[in-house]
């Protein structure tokens, strides 16, 4: 979902995988922490950067 739509906010989420928002936004921490996941700018203006290969990359995947 991430890597077709990077602008994805965190509700869009939610709804998307069906679960709760507090659930998505735990899903969320746990990637992050992991250091797969990592978001750039805002929550609405912003956009998501999924680790690949050991690294961070722009999502265009």
């Amino acid at each position: 979902m991430v890597k077709n739509y990077p602008e994805i906010t965190i509700p869009e989420i939610s709804k998307e995988i069906n679960r709760g928002l507090k659930v998505t936004k735990e899903y969320i921490k746990k990637l992050k922490s992991d250091g797969q996941l990592r978001r750039y700018g805002s929550a609405k203006g912003g956009h998501w950067v999924v680790n690949s290969n050991g690294g961070f990359g722009e999502v265009t995947l």
